[in-house]
C-alpha cells in the first residue's frame, strides 16, 4: 500500500511533465505553422493585390481622365 501510495504520485508527475512537454512543443509547432501559413497567405494576397488591383486601378483612373479630357475637348 505505501509503495503504491508513493508510486502513484511519481507516475502522475511522470505523466504531468510529459502532458507538459507535449502541450508546448505542439503550440510551438502549431503557432510556428500559422506564422509560416500565414506569410505564405499573406505573400498571395499582397502578390495578387499589387499585380491585379494596382494596374487596374492605374488604368481606370488613366481611363477616367482620358475620357474627362475628351469630354472636355468637345
Amino acid at each position: 500500500m505505501f509503495c503504491t501510495f508513493n508510486f502513484i504520485p511519481h507516475v502522475y508527475y511522470v505523466v504531468g511533465k510529459t502532458i507538459v512537454v507535449v502541450v508546448v512543443v505542439v503550440v510551438v509547432v502549431v503557432v510556428l505553422a500559422v506564422v509560416v501559413v500565414l506569410g505564405v497567405v499573406a505573400e498571395v494576397l499582397i502578390g495578387v493585390t499589387v499585380s491585379v488591383v494596382v494596374p487596374t486601378s492605374l488604368s481606370s483612373q488613366y481611363s477616367d481622365v482620358k475620357f474627362m479630357t475628351a469630354e472636355c475637348s468637345e
